[in-house]
Protein backbone atom coordinates (compact mmCIF):
# COMPACT_ATOMS: atom_id res chain seq x y z
CA UNK A 1 0.00 0.00 0.00
CA UNK A 2 2.98 2.51 0.55
CA UNK A 3 4.72 1.54 -2.26
CA UNK A 4 1.18 2.23 -4.29
CA UNK A 5 0.86 5.89 -2.84
CA UNK A 6 4.60 6.50 -3.39
CA UNK A 7 3.79 5.75 -6.82
CA UNK A 8 0.75 7.82 -6.86
CA UNK A 9 2.95 10.88 -5.84
CA UNK A 10 5.34 10.53 -7.90
CA UNK A 11 2.02 10.31 -10.87
CA UNK A 12 1.19 13.56 -9.62
CA UNK A 13 3.79 15.82 -8.83
CA UNK A 14 5.77 16.19 -11.99
CA UNK A 15 1.88 17.08 -13.44
CA UNK A 16 1.55 19.48 -10.65
CA UNK A 17 4.78 20.63 -11.48
CA UNK A 18 4.14 21.07 -15.09
CA UNK A 19 1.34 23.21 -14.48
CA UNK A 20 2.96 25.09 -11.58
CA UNK A 21 5.92 25.76 -14.41
CA UNK A 22 3.30 26.86 -17.27
CA UNK A 23 1.39 29.11 -15.20
CA UNK A 24 5.06 30.71 -14.27
CA UNK A 25 5.48 30.85 -18.02
CA UNK A 26 1.96 32.59 -18.50
CA UNK A 27 3.11 35.05 -15.80
CA UNK A 28 6.88 36.47 -17.21
CA UNK A 29 4.76 35.75 -20.56
CA UNK A 30 2.52 39.30 -19.29
CA UNK A 31 5.26 40.38 -17.72
CA UNK A 32 7.32 40.71 -21.41
CA UNK A 33 4.10 41.94 -23.04
CA UNK A 34 3.74 45.01 -20.26
CA UNK A 35 7.12 45.74 -21.12
CA UNK A 36 6.46 46.32 -24.70
CA UNK A 37 8.47 42.87 -25.51
CA UNK A 38 6.51 41.00 -27.43
CA UNK A 39 8.50 39.27 -29.66
CA UNK A 40 9.79 37.51 -26.29
CA UNK A 41 6.41 37.28 -24.66
CA UNK A 42 5.61 35.37 -27.92
CA UNK A 43 8.38 33.04 -27.74
CA UNK A 44 7.48 32.32 -24.01
CA UNK A 45 3.91 31.74 -24.76
CA UNK A 46 4.80 29.19 -27.81
CA UNK A 47 6.44 27.32 -25.19
CA UNK A 48 3.40 26.90 -23.21
CA UNK A 49 1.18 25.90 -25.92
CA UNK A 50 3.10 23.55 -28.74
CA UNK A 51 3.15 21.14 -29.16
CA UNK A 52 0.55 20.97 -26.93
CA UNK A 53 -0.88 23.37 -24.25
CA UNK A 54 0.66 22.88 -20.69
CA UNK A 55 -2.43 24.36 -18.88
CA UNK A 56 -5.00 22.64 -17.25
CA UNK A 57 -7.46 25.50 -17.14
CA UNK A 58 -9.14 26.52 -20.01
CA UNK A 59 -9.74 29.90 -19.01
CA UNK A 60 -5.82 29.75 -18.81
CA UNK A 61 -5.64 28.79 -22.59
CA UNK A 62 -7.84 31.12 -23.95
CA UNK A 63 -5.59 33.82 -22.22
CA UNK A 64 -2.48 32.41 -23.32
CA UNK A 65 -3.84 32.11 -27.00
CA UNK A 66 -5.39 35.60 -26.75
CA UNK A 67 -1.68 37.57 -25.74
CA UNK A 68 0.24 35.06 -28.23
CA UNK A 69 -2.01 36.57 -30.98
CA UNK A 70 -1.93 40.11 -29.78
CA UNK A 71 1.65 39.63 -29.02
CA UNK A 72 2.13 38.64 -33.27
CA UNK A 73 0.33 41.42 -34.05
CA UNK A 74 2.19 43.98 -31.60
CA UNK A 75 5.88 42.24 -33.36
CA UNK A 76 3.87 43.60 -36.63
CA UNK A 77 4.10 39.01 -37.13
CA UNK A 78 0.18 39.72 -38.64
CA UNK A 79 0.24 35.69 -40.43
CA UNK A 80 0.80 34.16 -37.11
CA UNK A 81 -0.98 36.51 -35.69
CA UNK A 82 -4.24 35.42 -37.48
CA UNK A 83 -3.86 31.61 -36.96
CA UNK A 84 -3.48 31.87 -33.43
CA UNK A 85 -6.49 34.13 -32.88
CA UNK A 86 -8.20 31.48 -35.27
CA UNK A 87 -7.38 28.63 -33.43
CA UNK A 88 -8.96 30.48 -30.45
CA UNK A 89 -12.37 30.79 -31.94
CA UNK A 90 -12.07 27.55 -33.79
CA UNK A 91 -10.81 25.33 -30.92
CA UNK A 92 -11.70 27.31 -27.70
CA UNK A 93 -14.40 30.12 -28.07
CA UNK A 94 -16.22 30.98 -31.10
CA UNK A 95 -17.54 33.96 -29.74
CA UNK A 96 -14.71 34.78 -28.04
CA UNK A 97 -14.28 38.83 -27.39
CA UNK A 98 -10.87 41.07 -26.34
CA UNK A 99 -11.51 43.66 -24.07
CA UNK A 100 -11.32 47.47 -25.61
CA UNK A 101 -9.41 48.21 -22.19
CA UNK A 102 -6.73 46.70 -22.46
CA UNK A 103 -5.86 46.15 -26.36
CA UNK A 104 -5.15 48.86 -28.99
CA UNK A 105 -8.19 49.29 -31.33
CA UNK A 106 -6.63 47.99 -34.39
CA UNK A 107 -6.14 44.94 -32.83
CA UNK A 108 -9.77 44.73 -31.84
CA UNK A 109 -10.73 45.72 -35.34
CA UNK A 110 -8.86 42.61 -36.71
CA UNK A 111 -10.08 40.31 -34.30
CA UNK A 112 -13.84 41.01 -35.10
CA UNK A 113 -12.95 40.84 -38.51
CA UNK A 114 -11.43 37.63 -38.39
CA UNK A 115 -14.72 36.08 -35.66
CA UNK A 116 -17.26 37.59 -37.97
CA UNK A 117 -15.69 36.36 -41.07
CA UNK A 118 -15.36 32.72 -39.45
CA UNK A 119 -18.94 33.08 -38.36
CA UNK A 120 -20.26 33.45 -41.23
CA UNK A 121 -18.61 30.66 -42.96
CA UNK A 122 -19.82 28.88 -39.90
CA UNK A 123 -22.85 29.89 -40.75
CA UNK A 124 -22.57 29.31 -44.43
CA UNK A 125 -21.42 26.01 -43.68
CA UNK A 126 -24.31 24.85 -41.65
CA UNK A 127 -26.53 26.28 -44.64
CA UNK A 128 -25.35 24.25 -46.80
CA UNK A 129 -25.65 21.30 -44.91
CA UNK A 130 -28.67 21.84 -44.32
CA UNK A 131 -29.35 21.85 -47.35
CA UNK A 132 -27.58 18.71 -48.52
CA UNK A 133 -29.52 17.28 -45.62
CA UNK A 134 -32.56 18.40 -47.39
CA UNK A 135 -31.86 17.31 -50.75
CA UNK A 136 -30.85 13.98 -49.12
CA UNK A 137 -34.10 13.67 -47.93
CA UNK A 138 -35.90 14.56 -51.14
CA UNK A 139 -34.12 12.05 -52.65
CA UNK A 140 -35.10 9.44 -50.26
CA UNK A 141 -38.86 10.33 -50.48
CA UNK A 142 -38.80 10.60 -54.55
CA UNK A 143 -36.91 6.61 -54.14
CA UNK A 144 -39.72 5.96 -51.77
CA UNK A 145 -42.73 7.02 -54.09
CA UNK A 146 -41.37 5.42 -57.08
CA UNK A 147 -41.00 2.18 -54.92
CA UNK A 148 -44.92 2.30 -53.90
CA UNK A 149 -45.64 3.55 -57.21
CA UNK A 150 -44.23 -0.02 -58.42
CA UNK A 151 -45.40 -1.93 -55.64
CA UNK A 152 -48.71 -0.94 -56.64
CA UNK A 153 -48.54 -1.36 -60.12
CA UNK A 154 -47.02 -4.93 -59.39
CA UNK A 155 -49.85 -7.56 -59.64
CA UNK A 156 -49.55 -10.56 -57.94
CA UNK A 157 -51.57 -13.50 -59.26
CA UNK A 158 -52.38 -16.60 -56.63
CA UNK A 159 -53.51 -19.62 -58.56
CA UNK A 160 -55.86 -22.25 -56.83
CA UNK A 161 -54.80 -25.64 -58.62
CA UNK A 162 -57.19 -28.83 -57.14
CA UNK A 163 -56.36 -31.82 -58.77
CA UNK A 164 -58.66 -34.87 -58.68
CA UNK A 165 -57.93 -38.04 -58.19
CA UNK A 166 -59.28 -41.35 -59.70
CA UNK A 167 -60.15 -44.25 -57.64
CA UNK A 168 -59.74 -46.62 -61.02
CA UNK A 169 -56.03 -45.81 -60.22
CA UNK A 170 -55.95 -47.62 -57.25
CA UNK A 171 -56.92 -50.82 -58.04
CA UNK A 172 -53.65 -50.24 -60.83
CA UNK A 173 -50.73 -52.51 -59.86
CA UNK A 174 -46.46 -51.57 -60.25
CA UNK A 175 -47.59 -49.19 -57.02
CA UNK A 176 -50.01 -46.36 -58.86
CA UNK A 177 -52.31 -45.63 -56.58
CA UNK A 178 -49.28 -44.67 -54.21
CA UNK A 179 -47.76 -42.27 -56.96
CA UNK A 180 -51.10 -40.98 -56.84
CA UNK A 181 -51.77 -40.11 -53.50
CA UNK A 182 -48.17 -38.24 -52.99
CA UNK A 183 -46.25 -41.29 -51.35
CA UNK A 184 -43.17 -41.95 -53.90
CA UNK A 185 -40.89 -44.22 -51.42
CA UNK A 186 -43.89 -46.64 -50.89
CA UNK A 187 -45.11 -46.65 -54.84
CA UNK A 188 -40.98 -47.01 -56.05
CA UNK A 189 -40.88 -49.97 -53.32
CA UNK A 190 -44.08 -51.78 -54.77
CA UNK A 191 -42.57 -51.42 -58.38
CA UNK A 192 -39.85 -52.93 -57.99
CA UNK A 193 -41.14 -55.67 -56.09
CA UNK A 194 -43.99 -56.12 -58.30
CA UNK A 195 -41.55 -55.73 -61.01
CA UNK A 196 -38.88 -58.70 -59.89
CA UNK A 197 -41.19 -60.97 -58.82
CA UNK A 198 -43.27 -61.04 -62.20
CA UNK A 199 -39.84 -60.89 -63.92
CA UNK A 200 -38.77 -64.49 -62.14
CA UNK A 201 -42.54 -65.50 -62.90
CA UNK A 202 -42.40 -65.21 -66.45
CA UNK A 203 -38.09 -66.38 -66.82
CA UNK A 204 -39.48 -68.98 -64.88
CA UNK A 205 -42.03 -70.28 -67.12
CA UNK A 206 -39.94 -69.50 -70.41
CA UNK A 207 -37.10 -72.00 -68.85
CA UNK A 208 -39.60 -74.87 -67.94
CA UNK A 209 -41.07 -74.91 -71.62
CA UNK A 210 -37.61 -74.95 -73.03
CA UNK A 211 -36.85 -78.01 -70.85
CA UNK A 212 -40.36 -78.92 -72.26
CA UNK A 213 -39.87 -82.43 -75.03
CA UNK A 214 -42.34 -82.27 -78.06
CA UNK A 215 -44.61 -84.43 -76.38
CA UNK A 216 -45.15 -82.14 -73.97
CA UNK A 217 -42.87 -84.43 -71.13
CA UNK A 218 -39.91 -84.12 -69.51
CA UNK A 219 -36.78 -85.71 -70.07
CA UNK A 220 -35.85 -87.69 -66.62
CA UNK A 221 -32.83 -85.79 -66.60
CA UNK A 222 -34.51 -82.28 -66.38
CA UNK A 223 -37.49 -83.26 -64.22
CA UNK A 224 -36.17 -82.16 -61.39
CA UNK A 225 -34.66 -78.95 -62.70
CA UNK A 226 -38.62 -78.76 -64.03
CA UNK A 227 -40.08 -78.87 -60.59
CA UNK A 228 -37.76 -76.27 -59.48
CA UNK A 229 -38.28 -73.85 -61.71
CA UNK A 230 -42.29 -74.37 -61.07
CA UNK A 231 -41.50 -73.98 -57.23
CA UNK A 232 -40.05 -70.67 -58.64
CA UNK A 233 -42.85 -70.08 -61.22
CA UNK A 234 -45.68 -70.27 -58.33
CA UNK A 235 -43.74 -68.26 -55.21
CA UNK A 236 -43.01 -65.36 -57.63
CA UNK A 237 -46.79 -65.34 -58.90
CA UNK A 238 -47.38 -65.22 -55.01
CA UNK A 239 -45.39 -62.78 -54.04
CA UNK A 240 -46.65 -60.60 -57.18
CA UNK A 241 -49.97 -60.96 -56.03
CA UNK A 242 -49.37 -60.34 -52.50
CA UNK A 243 -47.44 -56.99 -53.43
CA UNK A 244 -50.55 -56.24 -56.06
CA UNK A 245 -53.34 -56.61 -53.18
CA UNK A 246 -51.75 -54.88 -50.49
CA UNK A 247 -50.88 -51.96 -53.17
CA UNK A 248 -54.62 -51.61 -53.76
CA UNK A 249 -55.83 -51.86 -49.87
CA UNK A 250 -53.22 -49.43 -49.17
CA UNK A 251 -54.20 -47.32 -52.36
CA UNK A 252 -57.62 -46.89 -51.00
CA UNK A 253 -56.97 -46.34 -47.41
CA UNK A 254 -54.81 -43.78 -48.10
CA UNK A 255 -56.72 -42.60 -51.10
CA UNK A 256 -57.98 -38.57 -50.95
CA UNK A 257 -60.33 -37.47 -53.88
CA UNK A 258 -58.98 -34.30 -54.53
CA UNK A 259 -55.36 -32.06 -54.14
CA UNK A 260 -55.11 -28.85 -53.20
CA UNK A 261 -52.74 -26.64 -54.05
CA UNK A 262 -51.85 -22.59 -53.81
CA UNK A 263 -49.14 -20.70 -56.49
CA UNK A 264 -48.18 -17.43 -56.66
CA UNK A 265 -47.43 -15.84 -60.07
CA UNK A 266 -45.60 -12.71 -60.88
CA UNK A 267 -47.64 -13.14 -63.99
CA UNK A 268 -50.75 -14.41 -65.22
CA UNK A 269 -51.12 -18.37 -65.90
CA UNK A 270 -51.63 -19.56 -69.47
CA UNK A 271 -55.05 -18.94 -70.48
CA UNK A 272 -55.37 -16.23 -68.37
CA UNK A 273 -57.42 -13.30 -69.75
CA UNK A 274 -57.24 -10.17 -68.00
CA UNK A 275 -60.88 -8.27 -66.78
CA UNK A 276 -61.70 -4.97 -67.91
CA UNK A 277 -61.78 -3.79 -64.24
CA UNK A 278 -59.13 -2.63 -62.04
CA UNK A 279 -59.92 -3.90 -58.51
CA UNK A 280 -59.32 -7.22 -57.20
CA UNK A 281 -61.19 -10.49 -59.57
CA UNK A 282 -61.59 -14.10 -59.02
CA UNK A 283 -61.80 -15.88 -62.40
CA UNK A 284 -62.59 -19.86 -62.23
CA UNK A 285 -60.64 -21.84 -64.18
CA UNK A 286 -61.24 -25.84 -65.63
CA UNK A 287 -58.65 -27.43 -67.22
CA UNK A 288 -56.13 -30.94 -67.91
CA UNK A 289 -52.83 -32.18 -67.33
CA UNK A 290 -50.72 -35.19 -67.13
CA UNK A 291 -51.29 -36.05 -63.75
CA UNK A 292 -55.38 -35.22 -64.46
CA UNK A 293 -57.80 -32.59 -64.58
CA UNK A 294 -58.14 -29.57 -61.93
CA UNK A 295 -60.08 -27.00 -61.36
CA UNK A 296 -59.33 -23.49 -59.64
CA UNK A 297 -59.88 -19.60 -58.82
CA UNK A 298 -57.49 -17.21 -59.90
CA UNK A 299 -57.34 -14.68 -57.88
CA UNK A 300 -55.75 -10.69 -59.12
CA UNK A 301 -54.87 -8.08 -56.39
CA UNK A 302 -54.09 -5.13 -57.21
CA UNK A 303 -50.63 -3.70 -55.15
Amino acid sequence: MKSFVRALVVLVLPTTAMAESARDDLRRARKAFIQGQFAEAARALRGVLYPRPRLEREDDIVSARELLGVSHFLARDFTNSREEFERLLLENRPSHRLDPLVYPPDVIAMFDKLRDELAEKRAAAEVRLAEEAKRRAEIERRLREEEEKRRRARREFVVQRVETRSKFVNILPFGAGQFQNGETGKGAALLVGQVLSLGANIASYVAIEALRGSDGRFAAADVTRAKGLQVVQLSSVAVFGSLVLFGVIDAFVRFNPARTTFERLDKPPKGYRPPARTSGTLTPWIGAGRRGSGAGLTIELPF
